[in-house]
């Protein structure tokens, strides 16, 4: 995550909600340094089993991430490994989801070595998550 860098904000709903979550939302970009250019609700039953969000959204934030020239996409929700590798490679930008976001201005604040400690403790357990199977496809090499 680059500092000041311009954001899309995503919230996803099964149902019609207010808008305090991404009010909510656009302040932790703010804290974590990010310049929020644009916000998008997106209203889903259930999630997209390859872009999370649908293929037909995913093209209209892809225009989105063009016209307002947006470094990185910021969703209000977890999003699994396959989704988030997934929506990377569909909008050539980062894609962070709450939690990372969240971890990213613990890492800013943190002063003492434990406090970065923890941060970085907490980062690697999100991570690792997203690690499993990542090279499966050499499993079945022979050498």
């Amino acid at each position: 995550m680059t500092f000041n860098s311009r954001s899309l904000l995503i919230g996803v709903d099964s149902q019609k909600r207010s808008d305090a979550d991404l009010d909510e939302l656009h302040a932790l970009a703010l804290s974590a340094g990010l310049e929020p250019a644009a916000r998008l609700r997106c209203r889903r039953d259930r999630p997209d089993p390859a872009l999370f969000i649908g293929s037909g959204k995913a093209d209209e934030i892809a225009s989105i991430i063009a016209s307002e020239s947006i470094t990185e996409v910021v969703f209000d929700q977890a999003l699994s490994a396959v989704h988030q590798r997934n929506l990377n490679r569909f909008w050539q930008v980062p894609v962070l989801d709450r939690t990372e976001l969240i971890l990213e201005i613990f890492a800013r604040r943190a002063q003492s070595q434990e406090g970065q400690a923890q941060v970085e403790l907490a980062r690697l357990q999100h991570q690792s998550t997203r690690l499993v199977r990542m090279w499966s496809h050499l499993e079945r090499q022979r050498g």
